[in-house]
């Protein structure tokens, strides 16, 4: 039996304030980033397709800039705005996986993406009108889900960078090991 002593068998959340549950947080912190990333990515191909479904969980940045792009590019006949804002949307999605892959090693990395998170949070909250606010209630749960778990991903990040410093630090006298302040 291939058992990680780490993870509970019967996949329960582990007790709080232990190793265990911060890696839970860490790990489901980065699996929502990816989703997003994943779920913005396919709602712009959708988008590019002609398509007005997106998917809830996507970043809504990407997806406005790709259509402010199209549609300012044809209004006022600048081909250069469509290609400028693809270009604009590509760097942001691929700047959210990129947080995610190396965030596997650095937890730093979850920093930048919460930012960028939080400043799309914003776009959404700045486009709310009264006739969409029932539809525009999920995108605005999804958005508050993912700003937790990044929040909880780097504080949980925090927590195990600093166990794993004392775990290398010397111990004190009394068997305790040292705590830097």
């Amino acid at each position: 039996m291939n058992h990680q002593p780490d993870r509970p068998q019967n996949g329960a959340m582990p007790p709080k304030r232990t190793r265990a549950y911060e890696q839970r947080r860490y790990f489901t912190c980065r699996a929502n980033l990816f989703v997003m990333a994943a779920f913005s990515l396919i709602s712009l191909v959708l988008l590019a397709f002609g398509s007005d479904f997106n998917l809830s969980f996507a970043a809504i940045l990407p997806l406005f800039l790709f259509s402010f792009g199209k549609e300012a590019a044809a209004q006022y006949g600048i081909p250069l705005l469509f290609p400028l804002a693809l270009f604009l949307v590509v760097v942001l999605i691929l700047f959210y996986f990129l947080c995610w892959l190396f965030s596997g090693k650095k937890y730093g990395w979850l920093i930048p993406a919460l930012v960028c998170y939080g400043i799309d949070t914003l776009v959404l909250l700045s486009r709310i009108s009264p006739q969409y606010l029932v539809s525009m209630t999920i995108e605005i749960v999804f958005h508050a889900w993912v700003l937790y778990y990044l929040v909880a991903g780097i504080v949980s990040g925090r927590r195990l960078k600093k166990a794993g410093e004392e775990l290398l630090s010397p111990s004190r006298p009394d068997g305790e090991p040292s705590t830097k302040a």
